[in-house]
């Protein structure tokens, strides 16, 4: 029996997302982490990694709180090899983007303190609207992000 939970930020402005599921079974604790954005590119997208294979940028998503005040949420977001090759050569600041993908923690330690944030490791993604969007909708990958540094998927 799998108990399910979403959490969904509701009353979105311009019909911008985020969403998060998790399946829990209590039986084996097997989990399933994906995600769903759909926002505005905050930066244009920087190639990283020794060949250029990983591409990392920003994603605004708006919400509404109570009362009607603008509530902007920022991910940071990487993709991997193919799915960063497109990005890198079609996706632009402002751009307005879907993506699914996967939440990655990265942990370390800097000055006695440990420090914690999180990714969104892109698996698909597509225009939703951007400033050329009839020459680029079309655009996309879809693929899911299996570089790791020692060559095994991502856990």
């Amino acid at each position: 029996m799998y108990a399910s939970h979403v959490l969904r930020d509701r009353g979105l402005e311009g019909g911008h997302i985020a969403s998060s599921l998790l399946l829990t079974n209590p039986i084996d604790g097997e989990t399933m982490n994906h995600i769903i954005l759909i926002g505005n590119v905050g930066r244009d997208p920087e190639a990283r990694g020794a060949d250029g294979g990983i591409a990392k940028f920003s994603l605004a998503v708006d919400s509404r709180k109570k009362g009607g005040e603008k509530d902007t949420q920022w991910f940071n977001c990487v993709a991997f090899r193919r799915t960063a090759e497109a990005i890198l050569n079609h996706v632009k600041k402002g751009d307005t983007l879907a993506i699914t993908g996967k939440l990655k923690t990265n942990t370390w330690e800097k000055n006695g303190v440990k420090q914690l944030d999180v990714d969104v490791v892109v698996d698909t993604w597509q225009f939703v609207s951007s400033k050329q969007s009839s020459e680029r909708n079309a655009i996309s990958n879809q693929g899911p992000a299996t570089w790791s540094p020692d060559g095994s998927s991502w856990p």
